[in-house]
């Protein structure tokens, strides 16, 4: 009988502008802290400062990030994009985190989280997500500050999290159906759960 082979698994974050840079640094710090077992990987595009990629080379060792440079991922240059605000013109390029085929699960996690207990348990979620699914919350779209940027239907009222109460809302979620409103379908791209694999990047791509 062969010797099973262990699970690979890492967690990730992007990087494209250097005011994010404490915030990776803490997030790869706080992941240590709690004594976490897998690496974090740092996508950095080459807009990132000098200075700033040096701090993270610096870094990495003691807080075991492995960086990875890579190039902007944006829409052809003859398709027209909303974006909702300019500041999110980069985030096209967080799709960069699932070409990483050689981990067997990955959780993201923007750049401006902190980690506060141990997380690695959630790789054993991992194991009942289908292969070309992805776990993540649903998106708060409350917009309570009345942001002009936010769509017309972001309101309480159309929220996912609006009908749930805590702490139930932690593992009862508002479960979404075909009829279900359309904000909530939408996911929380600050974290999510996926199984990376060379077949789910190919495809990404050629729908992009």
């Amino acid at each position: 009988m062969g010797v099973q082979q262990a699970k690979k698994y890492a967690y990730t974050t992007l990087i494209t502008r250097a005011s994010y840079l404490a915030g990776v640094l803490i997030l790869a710090h706080t992941l240590k802290k709690q004594g976490s077992r897998h690496p974090l990987l740092v996508y950095y595009t080459d807009g990132l400062q000098q200075d700033a990629v040096r701090a993270l080379e610096l870094e990495a060792p003691k807080l075991d990030i492995i960086l990875k440079p890579v190039d902007l991922l944006l829409p052809p240059a003859d398709v027209r994009v909303q974006l909702i605000a300019e500041r999110f013109g980069d985030t096209w390029t967080k799709l960069r985190v699932f070409d990483c085929v050689e981990y067997d699960a990955v959780c993201y996690l923007d750049a401006d989280m902190a980690i506060y207990r141990t997380m690695d348990e959630i790789f054993t979620e991992a194991e009942r997500l289908p292969q070309d699914w992805l776990a993540a919350n649903h998106a708060c779209v409350c917009n309570l500050e009345r942001d002009p940027w936010a769509p017309a239907d972001w309101r309480e009222e159309n929220c996912a999290f609006t009908p749930t109460s805590h702490p139930e809302a932690l593992y009862k979620p508002t479960q979404q159906t075909p009829d279900s409103r359309p904000t909530w379908h939408l996911l929380n791209g600050g974290m999510f759960l996926y199984h990376p694999s060379k077949e789910l990047w190919d495809d990404m791509l050629h729908c992009f």
